[in-house]
């Protein structure tokens, strides 16, 4: 139960942080969670990494949610919550600024634009990275991540974690072209 309480205000303190931020993509309906939620359970794995209460949102229905998200869904990747925190991880670690997981996302926040409203531009702005790029990797790491002698760049500490959300289908390149991240 502590635990749980640390991690939630964890949570909760990061809304606040999120909060002090002139954003539209968190009044985008469509996508705000993507950014408002997605990065707040981040926030917990980065404050308490020993804890990994992130998988907590893994039960079993949340686990098949997450499942069918990762093999070729319906669902945008803009549009996912919670368990876009799989996405936040994989570009915090590979993305890192100064060797700091968190400089990703505060340099998110910094470069807000307000009349910007497309979370594409702003993710490749910070990295330096066309966004395609960055999704097809994701997906093959998570479509990798149990298969051995995999590049480095299709790790992330999610594959490490041993979180049972299963063995994805391995999605063909014509899959790939056509996931769903925007639209």
């Amino acid at each position: 139960v502590f635990n749980v309480l640390r991690t939630t205000a964890a949570h909760e303190l990061f809304h606040k942080v999120q909060d002090q931020y002139i954003f539209p993509l968190f009044t985008d309906e469509r996508i705000g969670n993507f950014w408002k939620e997605g990065t707040a359970v981040w926030a917990e794995d980065i404050v308490y990494d020993e804890i990994n209460d992130y998988i907590r949102f893994i039960n079993p229905t949340t686990a098949q949610r997450i499942a069918s998200f990762l093999e070729v869904s319906d669902q945008p990747l803009f549009e996912s919550s919670y368990q876009s925190i799989l996405f936040w991880k994989y570009l915090t670690e590979h993305y890192q600024k100064d060797g700091t997981e968190s400089k990703v996302i505060q340099g998110l926040w910094d470069e807000i634009d307000p009349l910007e409203t497309n979370p594409e531009k702003l993710i490749e702005k910070v990295t330096g990275v066309n966004f395609e790029t960055i999704f097809t990797d994701w997906v093959i790491a998570n479509a990798a991540k149990e298969l051995p002698n995999v590049e480095a760049k299709y790790k992330y500490s999610e594959n490490q974690d041993g979180i049972g959300y299963g063995q994805q289908k391995v999605p063909t390149d014509k899959q790939i072209r056509q996931l769903p991240y925007l639209h």
